[in-house]
């Protein structure tokens, strides 16, 4: 009797320790999307874009808006602002003007935000480089 209470202990034992670490896991995953938000939040200027030739300078860029609730707006598309989301390494824009969700690879480089569209414009990979006013 005393083998069959050890063995309840250590299997009890072992389900609540996994069961911690899939909770402390799941908050993990929260709070780095949560700090990919926090990093996006703020007003983007767009500076540089890659076209595949190399990096050129954009004059008059246009800006993004990321509020802390979700809103995006774009100076391009004054009229339609819409929200954002984040999963992992996308960021999803969905607009009214828009019939389908706009999609985007999306990094941190030397303080900039780098996009890249899904699917990409071009066959060498272009991207556009904002840096945060």
């Amino acid at each position: 009797m005393k083998n069959n209470n050890t063995m309840k202990i250590l299997v009890m034992s072992f389900f609540m320790g996994l069961a911690m670490v899939f909770t402390f896991q799941s908050c993990n995953d929260d709070d780095g999307k949560k700090n990919q938000e926090n990093e996006l939040t703020g007003q983007w200027l767009l500076f540089q874009r890659f076209d595949g030739d190399g990096i050129d300078s954009i004059d008059n860029g246009k800006t993004l808006i990321f509020t802390e609730d979700g809103v995006i707006k774009d100076s391009f598309v004054p009229n339609c602002d819409g929200m954002f989301s984040i999963e992992k390494d996308t960021l999803t824009i969905n607009r009214p003007c828009h019939d389908e969700p706009i999609r985007f690879l999306f990094k941190f480089e030397e303080n900039n935000l780098i996009l890249t569209s899904i699917p990409s414009t071009c066959d060498e990979g272009c991207y556009d480089i904002f840096k945060k006013i």
